[in-house]
C-alpha cells in the first residue's frame, strides 16, 4: 500500500516536445489566461457595482465573487512567473507556488461545475466551458508536477555527488617550496 498519494508523472510534454519546452510554452499560455481572466473579473466587479439593481444584496454579492477572481488571477499570474522563473534558474522550489495555484484553480473550476450543474437555470455553455478547462488545466498540472519532480531528482542527485566526491576526497600536501615565512 503506499505511504501517500502523488500525482502521476511523464516524460514528455505535449506535442512529443521535452517536459521543459512544454513547461514554458504552459507557463506563458496560463500567465495570459490569468492575465485576462484579472482583467476581466475587474470589468465584472465594476459593471456589477454600476449595475442598479433592486436587489441590491445580489449585486454586493456579484461585485465580491468578481473581485475574489480578480484577486486570485492576479495571485496566479504572479505564482506562473515564479514557475517560469524556476525552469528557467533551474530551481524547483519556486514551481510549488504554481503548482499550488493550479490545485486551487481546480477546485474552483469544480465548485463552479456543482453550482452550474445545481442551478435551475440553462447553464449548459457553463459546464461545457469548465468541464474542459479542468481536463486541460489537470494535465497543466501532472505536466507541471512532473517537471518539479525531475528538477527535484536531479538537484539531489547532484548534490548527493557532490558530497559524496567531497567525503572522498584525500586531503593532499601542499607541492612546493614553503612560503617564506615574516618576510611581506
Amino acid at each position: 500500500m503506499p505511504s501517500k498519494l502523488e500525482l502521476p508523472r511523464v516524460q514528455d510534454g505535449c506535442c512529443c516536445c521535452s517536459l521543459e519546452s512544454c513547461s514554458y510554452v504552459q507557463g506563458y499560455f496560463v500567465l495570459l489566461y490569468n492575465v485576462a481572466a484579472a482583467i476581466l473579473s475587474i470589468l465584472g466587479a465594476y459593471q456589477a457595482a454600476a449595475r442598479s439593481s433592486e436587489r441590491e444584496e445580489s449585486r454586493d454579492w456579484a461585485v465580491i465573487v468578481y473581485s475574489a477572481m480578480a484577486s486570485f488571477s492576479i495571485l496566479a499570474a504572479f505564482s506562473t512567473v515564479a514557475f517560469l522563473r524556476g525552469i528557467f534558474k533551474k530551481q524547483p522550489g519556486l514551481l510549488v507556488y504554481y503548482i499550488k495555484s493550479l490545485g486551487v484553480h481546480l477546485l474552483l473550476t469544480a465548485f463552479t461545475m456543482v453550482w452550474a450543474f445545481s442551478d435551475p437555470s440553462p447553464r449548459f455553455p457553463l459546464l461545457i466551458h469548465d468541464f474542459l478547462k479542468l481536463i486541460f488545466f489537470s494535465y497543466l498540472l501532472v505536466c507541471a508536477n512532473s517537471l518539479y519532480k525531475e528538477m527535484l531528482d536531479h538537484h539531489t542527485s547532484v548534490t548527493n555527488s557532490e558530497l559524496e566526491a567531497e567525503c572522498h576526497r584525500t586531503p593532499t600536501a601542499p607541492s612546493g617550496p614553503p612560503p617564506p615565512y615574516g618576510k611581506a
